[in-house]
């Protein structure tokens, strides 16, 4: 007879102990408690442009064709802000705005975390 205990803990998310009858071997599984984070960039340049996920450790992705992006599998207890990082040629003639997020809680997944890439006035 298999006996089960579980445990919710608030660092690891749930965790599932199951005992044999001698109590001799626990099986255990756990989950990990993940977020994701997306949101997308308009204007004149919206394809390529390098997003910065700001927390523990920085991460970063591309925008695809139509300007979305997303961070899947972000951890729990990240410092959680976005950031668009344009290259040297893109700081020439475009603009981001916002060029960063507000910091918003963690633990949470987030969308619309957008931009706007305008060209320069000239």
């Amino acid at each position: 007879m298999e006996e089960k205990v579980k445990n919710v803990n608030a660092g690891s998310g749930l965790q599932t102990f199951t005992l044999d009858e001698d109590k001799s071997k626990v099986d255990f599984t756990a989950s990990l408690d993940l977020y994701k984070i997306s949101g997308k960039v308009t204007g004149g340049l919206i394809s390529g442009v390098k997003i910065i996920l700001n927390g523990k450790t920085d991460t970063s992705v591309t925008t695809g064709s139509d300007g979305s992006y997303s961070f899947t599998n972000v951890p729990k207890d990240q410092f959680n802000k976005v950031s668009v990082e344009l290259t040297t040629e893109q700081k020439n003639t475009y603009v981001a705005s916002p060029a960063e997020s507000d910091p918003f809680p963690k633990n949470c997944n987030k969308k619309d975390v957008n931009f706007s890439i305008t060209k320069k006035k000239t």
